[in-house]
């Protein structure tokens, strides 16, 4: 068939899908990184702002090429495929579905980004490759039915929860959790659920773990050695199991907490004691400096607080459990579903 853009079910070339009016600007995104290619215009991407502002990182097309073509072998793609594109292309996970299927010369049907994207897709759809973020994979508007069509499937942006994973279990699809970031141009590595123990690098990356257990990415992509912030564990067959980030660590009276440490434990928890979105937080602490709280969305009583706590305590957390809860009404998000905890530590602080 060729490259084009299905919008609002009408089929648009690149040219022509550039030139076509709208004043939605997650449209007018697509068209900026389509234009960008055909004019080899450089490329500019925003970091999350999960923890900071975000960043701006600028790539030349050729940097993009590169790592369209390592997915586009890692998962042995072809041009018999058909896109979805759901994710905003201002961030490089939602661009880098359009470079990839510009390269394999496919079609990619574009949708406007939401939580409820589940509702947009048709239950005889014919898309073989999607991207998506956990919140739209546990939006009440999600479909097995629709999901498991199709036939490879990228989730990135943030950690999974146990009970999505749960859910996933059986498809007849592959789902693989990526690991990436807006300085690698996407995933650099990837683990597919009901498979791998871990991530695993997809060629040309290479992926280190150094003495303070950080991950280290040498690319093709990166004029240097790239030592991040992420924390990780090796494991057998050169897999790496991610641990959480040194920028999110609470320093309360001299411990250091892993916030998603805790998190992802509370969510392996059986039965599931939280139903809605939480987070590890700190308050300001006169003592310890700062102190480790839960964050929840829903009413939650001292009983129920108390039962989490002492689960954690006999998994070995002692000194760094939550020793209060907060309940608040929507726990902040960036706009690829993270947690915002920079505004989310500002919000409870200013309670």
């Amino acid at each position: 068939m060729g490259f084009c853009i299905y919008y609002q079910r009408q089929a648009y070339t690149a040219n022509d899908f550039i030139k076509i009016s709208s004043e939605l600007a997650w449209v007018n995104q697509v068209k900026l990184v389509i234009a960008c290619w055909i004019h080899e215009k450089p490329f500019v991407f925003y970091s999350s702002g999960s923890t900071r502002d975000p960043k701006a990182f600028s790539f030349e097309k050729w940097q993009l090429e590169i790592s369209a073509q390592a997915t586009i072998a890692a998962l042995n793609l072809n041009s018999n495929e058909h896109f979805l594109l759901c994710l905003n292309a201002k961030f490089v996970g939602g661009a880098m579905m359009l470079v990839r299927a510009i390269i394999l010369d496919c079609p990619i049907t574009i949708m406007e980004p939401q939580w409820g994207i589940f509702s947009a897709i048709e239950e005889d759809h014919s898309y073989t490759f999607a991207s998506f973020v956990p919140m739209q994979l546990l939006h009440s508007s999600f479909s097995k039915n629709k999901y498991q069509k199709i036939k490879n499937i990228l989730i990135g942006g943030t950690t999974i929860p146990e009970s999505l994973v749960q859910v996933l279990l059986g498809q007849n699809n592959k789902t693989y959790h990526t690991y990436g970031m807006t300085e690698t141009l996407s995933h650099v590595a990837l683990k597919e659920i009901n498979k791998d123990l871990g991530f695993r690098a997809i060629l040309p990356h290479q992926i280190r773990i150094n003495n303070d257990l950080c991950i280290c990415i040498s690319s093709p992509i990166l004029e240097k050695e790239l030592v991040t912030h992420d924390m990780a564990l090796a494991l057998n067959n050169g897999e790496f199991k991610l641990l959480g980030r040194t920028d999110f660590i609470i320093n309360s009276g001299g411990i250091k907490v892993n916030p998603e440490a805790i998190e992802a434990l509370i969510s392996y928890m059986i039965p599931l004691p939280i139903k809605k979105q939480f987070a590890i937080s700190s308050i300001s602490h006169p003592v310890l400096g700062e102190q480790v709280i839960l964050v929840l969305e829903e009413e939650f009583d001292e009983m129920g607080f108390q039962d989490i706590v002492l689960k954690l305590q006999n998994l070995g957390f002692k000194n760094d459990v939550p020793r209060k809860f907060r309940v608040i009404n929507s726990i902040p998000l960036t706009e690829n579903g993270k947690i915002d905890r920079k505004k989310l530590n500002e919000y409870i602080n200013n309670q």
